[in-house]
């Protein structure tokens, strides 16, 4: 029987992207009185060398449909403009995923990310409801130990499914138990947040910039709340009516194929990587065939053996061209 190596990169992200990582929270809590509101606290995180950055807890309902219900509370960190005089409406930055946190992962790197963006403007960025600081976070422990423990097997198509499907519902009965609605979590909801964001903080209009479900947010935001938008940006648009996940073979099919083309037609990369697309086909046959381990470093700072197969290959080239920058360095991964 033909065995896959059952995460790929890309596998890994895509169910993350529905489970998210992070230690448990506590879920929702009785809603008091005054919401949408916005509480001032200490950040979770360094604050970048040079920046001024304000953070606080967006308190929200956590089903926007029911304000007196219970709620919840988004982390916002709010980074000053480098103006003397910035202009009124700051840049929202919608993180992409769906399930990524900008303050976990992003603010390290700030500089380089969003320090242009200060030219005239306050940046804020926010952990969508069910990620990084945000309380509850729908956190999966359950899987993200599973992802350990196999690290290094070759798992066929169908034990994958079998382990990966009982750890992530494990995850979902004990998110439920917890009093977590997840019918709620939703682009609806997270686009009544951002509405909650521009009321709590006063504001008249924002700028919206967002990357990858980052843009289906602010087009949900466009159809919902549109008067409280002054300009949207939408890097690698994802739009409503298309199934992230249905879609994901094809659009990574057509990535592949505009990498080797592009390759193919610049003469020093086909110089220097001669017939691409077969070479890559080649190596990934040969990795299914024969899969190899390596040494990788976990989260908690030990070592372990990963497995690496064809399908890893793909999904660790698809991933790698998410980076504009390290697209020059494809070629030589693939070779």
């Amino acid at each position: 029987m033909k065995h896959y190596r059952w995460m790929t990169t890309l596998g890994l992200v895509l169910i993350l992207a529905a489970a998210c990582t992070a230690a448990p929270q506590p879920a929702a809590t009785s809603a008091p009185t005054g919401v949408p509101r916005f509480e001032a606290t200490d950040c979770w995180f360094n604050e970048p060398p040079g920046e001024e950055v304000e953070c606080g807890w967006l308190i929200v309902p956590e089903d926007h449909a029911n304000p007196d219900g219970p709620t919840i509370k988004l982390a916002v960190a709010r980074f000053k403009s480098d103006s003397a005089n910035p202009a009124p409406e700051p840049i929202v930055y919608l993180e992409g995923g769906p399930g990524g946190s900008p303050l976990r992962s992003l603010v390290g790197q700030f500089g380089v990310l969003f320090g242009p963006l200060l030219k005239n403007n306050d940046l804020i960025l926010f952990d969508q409801r069910g990620t990084g600081y945000s309380q509850p976070v729908l956190d999966c422990p359950e899987y993200n130990q599973l992802v350990l423990d196999t690290l290094d097997q070759y798992l066929s198509i169908k034990e994958a499914e079998e382990v990966s499907n009982a750890a992530l519902l494990k995850c979902r009965d004990r998110l439920i138990k917890d009093g977590v609605n997840l019918a709620v979590y939703n682009s609806a909801q997270n686009a009544a947040d951002i509405e909650a964001l521009r009321q709590a903080l006063n504001l008249s209009q924002i700028n919206l910039y967002g990357i990858s479900y980052g843009t289906r947010l602010a087009l949900t935001m466009m159809r919902d709340f549109p008067q409280g938008i002054r300009s949207v940006t939408l890097d690698s648009v994802l739009p409503p009516q298309e199934d992230l996940y249905a879609t994901t073979v094809t659009n990574g099919a057509r990535a592949l194929n505009a990498l080797f083309d592009a390759c193919a037609a610049d003469a020093a990369c086909n110089a220097a990587y001669p017939n691409l697309r077969q070479t890559f086909f080649d190596l990934k046959q040969r990795l299914d065939d024969a899969p190899v381990t390596f040494p990788v470093t976990v989260p908690d700072g030990s070592k372990q053996d990963m497995l690496l197969n064809g399908d890893s290959l793909v999904g660790l080239v698809f991933q790698g061209m998410y980076a504009t920058s390290l697209l020059p360095a494809v070629p030589r991964l693939i070779v």
